[in-house]
């Protein structure tokens, strides 16, 4: 059995996966398009993604219509997933963080569950029969890491690989977590 899974993986969906990630909510908005001048001032060259380092993590790329999508952390519960202060908090960021765009608006904005592993690595794993395997965690990079993680469990069943992250992943039953929906 493979279970391939993810930021919305359901409480108690199988033994092996539960307590090892956390659900977050991540929030993105997608600006107005920029001027050239804006995009000058800023330094947009490329259509790259970048990322800052901290614990709650910042990203952005530019868009092929010129526009910013930019995205961080969003509400901490799903209730609150739409409410518009998340949006507004990441406009502020984004405007903080460039200055040239303090006249910039969000066109719209977009949330979404991922799954964060408490050590911010990806999770390829089988059961100690070999009869189990499961890949989850990706922390945000679901779209590549996800990928990488088939082709792996697809070779690992096959017989033909050895899986890289060899430790078992902890169970974590924090209160905090489970206050958190782990």
């Amino acid at each position: 059995m493979v279970i391939a899974t993810n930021g919305y993986t359901p409480k108690n969906f199988h033994h092996l996966t539960t307590d090892r990630t956390l659900p977050v909510l991540s929030q993105i908005i997608v600006t107005e398009p920029l001027t050239p001048e804006q995009l000058a001032a800023c330094n947009f060259l490329t259509a790259n993604v970048v990322m800052d380092t901290r614990a709650l993590k910042y990203y952005y790329r530019k868009l092929p219509d010129n526009r910013i999508l930019f995205g961080g952390r969003g509400a901490i519960t799903g209730k609150s997933a739409d409410d518009p202060y998340y949006a507004q908090r990441l406009l502020s960021v984004l405007k903080t963080s460039f200055p040239a765009l303090a006249g910039l608006n969000y066109s719209y904005a977009r949330s979404g569950w991922i799954c964060m592993a408490l050590d911010d690595l990806p999770h390829i794993h089988q059961n100690q029969q070999q009869s189990v395997f499961y890949s989850m965690g990706y922390c945000g990079s679901g779209v590549s890491f996800s990928v990488q993680a088939g082709k792996r469990l697809a070779e690992k069943v096959a017989e033909n690989l050895c899986l890289i992250y060899r430790y078992r992943i902890k169970h974590y039953r924090s209160f905090l977590l489970r206050l958190c929906g782990g």
